[in-house]
């Protein structure tokens, strides 16, 4: 019995961490999606401006009701910001023509991220925070790289502590003009 429950407890640890490796791949088992060729044109166009940059060739495009609502490429190198990949300079393009109020009341049922290359965990979590929940990339990124990532983010998860201090971010807080209790 013993050897039963201790079996069990394997298989099933072996089960979560495959499940938790393979998290990121779930899209290998969808069906594929066609990129509008205006939209892959727009993605070469901005991938080459980033190649222009000397950054990573990666082109996005935000898009809403079949519009580019904002567009972005890498411009880590270019202009010395961890931030700049496409993905969030395609967020922050569109949050600058439609200003904080006007993304807000977008219905994001309707927006769409297209990408050159699989967002990396970054920019997932920039489209999880401005509720972008649909992205079409072209480029996947290799399983290998995958593995490592989400091994590293389990690591950050271990490794992370909690201060005691929670007075200076409630201070913080009460002191924005848009905190609500």
């Amino acid at each position: 019995m013993k050897k039963r429950i201790i079996l069990w407890a394997l298989i099933s640890s072996v089960g979560c961490i495959i499940l938790i490796l393979c998290a990121s791949k779930w899209y290998l088992i969808k069906s594929r999606s066609e990129i509008k060729p205006s939209y892959r044109k727009e993605l070469a166009n901005l991938g080459n401006k980033a190649i222009a940059s000397l950054d990573v060739p990666v082109g996005a495009i935000l898009v809403y009701h079949d519009s580019i609502i904002g567009r972005g490429f890498n411009t880590v190198r270019r202009d010395h910001l961890a931030g700049g990949h496409a993905e969030i300079n395609a967020i922050s393009n569109a949050l600058n023509k439609l200003g904080w109020d006007g993304f807000r009341n977008l219905d994001h049922e309707e927006l769409m991220m297209y990408s050159t290359f699989e967002p990396c965990t970054m920019c997932m979590g920039a489209m999880e925070e401005y509720h972008i929940k649909h992205v079409i990339f072209i480029k996947s990124k290799p399983f290998s790289q995958w593995t490592i990532s989400e091994l590293k983010y389990l690591r950050y998860e271990w490794l992370k502590r909690k201060s005691v201090h929670d007075d200076l971010q409630d201070s913080l807080f009460r002191l924005y003009p848009g905190y609500k209790e």
